[in-house]
């Protein structure tokens, strides 16, 4: 009986290292999407020229064209930079 409640507690123990390692790697994920916004933002308004795209930001057509260019950064970019952060994070562990 001791033993079995020795079990039950290293299980316990174990599935809350798994929630804090699952949240993390979540918080990782967020932290690559968050920077692959910014630089893709960045590439935007240099590829839109600084004047012209602040005049032109406001537009429904400019944003819609934005989103599409964050969007294709982010499918390029993501899937390497999230497997080398949590790479990293898993090797730190």
């Amino acid at each position: 009986s001791k033993r079995l409640q020795m079990q039950i507690t290293e299980l316990k123990e174990e599935n809350k290292k798994d929630v804090v390692v699952k949240i993390r790697e979540r918080q990782i994920e967020n932290e690559v999407v968050a920077t692959l916004r910014t630089e893709a933002l960045e590439q935007f308004a240099t590829q839109k020229k600084s004047g012209v795209f602040a005049k032109l930001f406001r537009s429904a057509q400019v944003e819609l064209e934005k989103e599409r260019f964050i969007n294709q950064y982010l499918a390029k970019n993501l899937s390497d930079r999230l497997q080398k952060a949590l790479t990293e994070y898993h090797e730190a562990l």
